[in-house]
């Protein structure tokens, strides 16, 4: 398929196709029209590309150091655990050994029977 240019005017061409007008030194300042209007608009998107990065970067380090401090307070939740059973352990057998301290020892009993008075 061939397209077919016509001159309507000396500056104007048309394509019998579409029949369009476009002037021919128009062509060149609309071309570098819309090259400034489009490079504004991809440099404003490598912008925002970069900032959208820059977050998701700031995410994904912020994410790391939560996992890393969930797994840290695991890990001590569990010694606390521990270290509370080993003090339970600790005070039973502390009270034990008190009560085993304080029982009458047979000698006692007897230095209570000869009391005077008694």
């Amino acid at each position: 398929m061939t397209t077919d240019v016509v001159r309507i005017y000396p500056q104007v061409v048309a394509d019998s196709a579409t029949s369009n007008p476009i002037p021919i030194s128009g062509v060149k300042e609309l071309t570098k029209i819309v090259d400034a209007v489009t490079k504004r608009q991809l440099d404003a998107l490598e912008r925002v590309d970069g900032r959208v990065a820059n977050l998701r970067k700031m995410i994904a380090e912020r994410k790391a150091l939560l996992v890393a401090a969930i797994e840290e307070y695991e890990t001590l939740a569990g010694k606390v655990a521990q270290g509370s059973e080993i003090m339970a352990k600790a005070v039973d057998d502390m009270h034990a050994m008190f009560e085993q301290a304080m029982r009458p020892t047979p000698e006692a009993e007897k230095a209570e029977d000869k009391k005077p008075g008694a």
